[in-house]
């Protein structure tokens, strides 16, 4: 539908994120892959709708540190390979790991561990990786019924333990607008969830 609305000269992509489960769980836990169900979300869309690949990218690194320990969401690194799989589909050339500084916050515990107590996660703790673009920005966050607007960082550099993932954008606002020194024309809207936080800072 919004590609319809939009027209023939708005490009519109759909990338499912997956969750982590198919990559670490026991097999006996796994009834059915989400993988199959991103192929069938997928198939299910109009061929003008660009289908980004996140999974398949997230599958080869399965063995870096791409999910937390404790947490639901993906790490920094985890966003960094979505960002390559959505550049592809884009069409346009991904900046390589050696063009970003990356910074690292330790000691985070999580929602896993915050839903469950389970010690065995406290005793596996987590660090968050962020991985800073290597251009300014300017970035404003506005209230539920977009009535005021504040200036914001790209990365809330303060956040510290169980808030740790809060770095990617500062947490979930109603609406961001982020500007950039890089002046190629172009924009894109990003409809999202919280996973979407460590990936935007990407685009």
């Amino acid at each position: 539908k919004y590609k319809n609305e939009l027209g023939p000269n708005v490009s519109v992509f759909c990338m499912a994120i997956p969750v982590g489960s198919d990559f670490y769980l026991p097999p006996s836990f796994k009834k059915d892959r989400e993988k199959n169900s991103i192929n069938y979300l997928y198939s299910t869309m109009n061929p003008s709708i660009k289908c980004v690949k996140a999974y398949d990218e997230l599958e080869k690194h399965q063995n870096e540190y791409i999910q937390f320990n404790t947490d639901h969401h993906w790490t920094g690194r985890g966003a960094y390979y979505a960002y390559l799989a959505f550049c592809n589909s884009a069409g346009i050339e991904p900046l390589t790991v050696d063009k970003f500084e990356i910074k690292k916050i330790n000691n985070f515990i999580g929602t896993l561990y915050n839903y469950t107590r389970c010690e065995d996660l406290k005793q596996n703790k987590d660090y968050v990786e962020y991985f800073k673009i290597p251009n300014a920005t300017r970035a404003t966050c506005f209230n539920e019924n977009l009535s005021s607007e504040k200036e914001t960082k790209l990365y809330a550099e303060y956040a510290r333990g169980g808030n740790s993932y809060g770095v990617f954008l500062g947490s979930d606002h109603p609406m961001m607008r982020i500007e950039s020194d890089v002046k190629n024309g172009k924009k894109i809207l990003i409809i999202k969830d919280s996973y979407g936080n460590a990936f935007a800072p990407f685009l």
